[in-house]
């Protein structure tokens, strides 16, 4: 009996002692687990530190985008906007104020007759002194001083430097105001005149 009962005391001993140990290194590595995530722990933060710092400079490309995009936005003025691209004898022409005040003015309204507007304004220009330019070019020169108004605004609207020549000029202006409906009624009256009576026929 007492031969049994060392035995049970022994038994006891190496437990107490088995339970000890392992507590004592499931200490240690929960202490090794906790080590190891506060040494990862900076890491991730850095990590996380850089992530915003992509995130901030993709956010500054996106704003310099936007800042591009409204840049685009504006309009943007050629440097020489005018429809009529003039040769250098035809820039370099010094036009006076009494130039400009022998002129014809045309502003585009119905009641306008643009036929007798550039017959006008052939007069006007064949009356001034060429100085090394072409009658054609100097044409080209004073024909947008002539245009007021709604006819100025019409001219603006083309394509800067599309018009190289007075006939690519002349040939614009008609188109524009000078409708097909005038043409077919002149055209009209041409072929239906009456001769009155009495009237000669070369009157007529």
């Amino acid at each position: 009996m007492s031969d049994t009962l060392a035995e049970i005391d022994q038994r006891l001993e190496r437990l107490k002692s088995n339970t000890f140990e392992n507590s004592v290194s499931t200490s240690a590595q929960t202490r090794r687990i906790e080590e190891d995530n506060s040494s990862s722990c900076p890491t991730s933060v850095d990590s996380f530190d850089n992530s915003n710092s992509d995130g901030e400079e993709e956010m500054a490309g996106h704003n310099d985008d936007n800042r591009a995009l409204e840049d685009y936005a504006q309009p943007v003025i050629p440097n020489s906007p005018s429809c009529i691209l003039l040769p250098t004898e035809a820039r370099n022409y010094e036009l006076k104020s009494s130039h400009f005040h022998m002129l014809p003015s045309f502003y585009g309204l119905p009641n306008e007759d643009p036929l007798s507007h550039i017959k006008e304004f052939y007069n006007v220009v064949s009356g001034l002194p060429l100085h090394g330019v072409s009658e054609a070019n100097l044409r080209m020169r004073v024909f947008p001083y002539t245009l007021k108004d709604r006819a100025k605004n019409w001219l603006m609207t083309l394509a800067p430097g599309s018009l190289t020549t007075w006939d690519a000029v002349a040939k614009k202006f008609l188109e524009k105001f000078f409708s097909t409906q005038k043409t077919a009624t002149l055209r009209g009256q041409i072929f239906n005149f009456k001769q009155d009576d009495g009237e000669p026929f070369n009157e007529c």
